[in-house]
């Protein structure tokens, strides 16, 4: 019988990635005395946390070799690792080898893996090419549960998604490790770290991960003057060896000059007075002819309001075009109007300037509003939907403007208004609509890693 489980566990040891601790009533090992059992437990344990640890610094090893000092796991008593880095830099890397080097000392066992949604921590943080199941485990590679959105790993930590979308979650479960990853990406970002600060309540030193590129949200910004808090900052060319080099010749050419360059490729947390995405400066205007606007690529884009009551949004209609690398704002046709109008009007306006599809944000209405607009005619409608804040959206676009390649066909006051004031909080109905406009006629398709929509 001895040798029987003594045999059991070398094998799991050695090569069973699905490796948990077995219980001892689910064996015969019933049949020895306490005392043998007590003995037996004690010597299997000690010679697995031997195995474990020699397993543990060849592992170590291995990641100092490759890794950039930015990317190892500082020393010191501090309580939240802040990566604060642009895109590409290796902040998903640094996380998830972080992570695994702590489970792997054996003091944290509990872990909460937070992420925008349950795909962005399944596609990224656990699956993606740097996630947690591609890192390299020797012989103590951990189970993955999908199902019950847990890893575990062969000494028994488990770590358990959480998504951003529903903080409430947090309520009840207790940690001593957790990893948070595009933080500033959060709509709701102070109630997800609140509510994570209330379970970070286990073992004698918890502890925090955090990787994400900066935005100027409050909360990183108290982060970022704690004490407590470890800071690093990066930007995207210290990873250049990793990255392609056509991708970093064109994120520099098109960006690194912007604000959102500072941000997405440096790194910087830009200052609160920074925070306006436009200025007057960015408006450039240009007679433009009716030949030229027959040579465009032509669109109409709507961020449409289903009522039309006094205190009810006005609906954005723009008409914009794009000619070689240049993007011209031929029309605002915004106003209060009900369903029937504005797709009323948005069928003259398609036909006045021959365009190509009808956009149209569905957030609300949804399926029902695309049936409406089908039935009402026969035009190439297309829906939208938004995955991130308006805000977020925006960046690019001024970008575009920044980079003087947006031209308008005459002052559109209201128009200019909202995207003078975008950075605060503003009706931008009109805004919405040149941001779809511009998004769909220039398709990023130079910068789809950037995955801003």
């Amino acid at each position: 019988m001895l040798s029987f489980v003594k045999k059991f566990y070398e094998v799991n040891i050695k090569c069973n990635k699905n490796y948990q601790e077995p219980s001892f009533s689910d064996f015969a090992i019933k049949k020895i005395s306490s005392e043998l059992n007590q003995q037996l437990l004690n010597a299997l344990k000690k010679e697995y946390s031997s195995r474990f640890s020699i397993y543990n610094n060849q592992l170590e090893d291995s990641w100092d070799q490759t890794a950039r000092e930015k990317q190892k796991l500082p020393e010191g008593d501090w309580f939240a690792w802040l990566i604060l880095a642009g895109r590409g830099f290796g902040k998903t890397r640094a996380g998830a080898e972080a992570i695994k080097k702590l489970v792997l000392s054996q003091k944290y066992k509990k872990i909460a893996l937070i992420g925008e949604t349950f795909d962005q921590i399944r596609n990224v943080m656990i699956e993606g090419e740097s996630g947690l199941l591609n890192l390299n485990y020797g012989n103590l590679h951990p189970t993955y549960l999908k199902s019950q959105k847990q890893i575990i790993w062969p000494n028994g930590a488990i770590a358990t998604f959480y998504s951003a979308e529903n903080p409430e979650q947090l309520r009840g479960p207790q940690f001593d490790l957790a990893w948070i990853d595009e933080l500033a990406k959060f709509n709701n970002d102070k109630q997800v770290w609140d509510q994570l600060m209330f379970c970070l309540r286990l073992g004698k030193k918890p502890k925090v991960i955090i990787t994400t590129t900066p935005r100027p949200k409050n909360l990183i910004f108290e982060l970022q003057k704690r004490t407590d808090v470890y800071l690093t900052q990066g930007n995207t060319f210290e990873n250049k060896q990793n990255l392609s080099e056509s991708f970093l010749k064109i994120i520099e050419k098109e960006y690194g000059n912007t604000k959102f360059g500072k941000q997405e490729i440096f790194g910087e947390l830009l200052d609160k007075d920074d925070n306006q995405l436009w200025t007057n400066n960015n408006f450039i205007y240009e007679k433009i002819d009716q030949q030229l606007i027959l040579q465009m690529n032509v669109i109409i884009a709507i961020d449409p309001a289903m009522t039309a009551k006094e205190t009810s949004d006005e609906t954005g209609i723009i008409v914009a075009g794009k000619l070689k690398d240049k993007f011209y704002i031929l029309e605002d046709a915004s106003g209060k109007m009900n369903c029937s109008l504005w797709m009323e009007k948005a069928c003259l306006l398609y036909e006045k300037y021959n365009a190509k599809k009808i956009i149209v944000e569905n957030n609300q209405g949804g399926d029902v509003l695309m049936s409406m607009l089908k039935t009402f005619k026969n035009l190439p409608w297309e829906s939208v939907r938004a995955k991130q804040d308006k805000y977020s959206r925006a960046i690019p676009i001024a970008s575009l403007y920044e980079q003087k390649k947006v031209i308008h066909k005459e002052v559109f006051h209201k128009l200019e208004e909202q995207l003078l004031k975008a950075h605060l909080t503003f009706p931008d109905d009109r805004l919405d609509a040149l941001t779809w406009a511009l998004f769909e006629l220039n398709n990023f398709k130079d910068t789809e890693n950037f995955n801003l929509l």
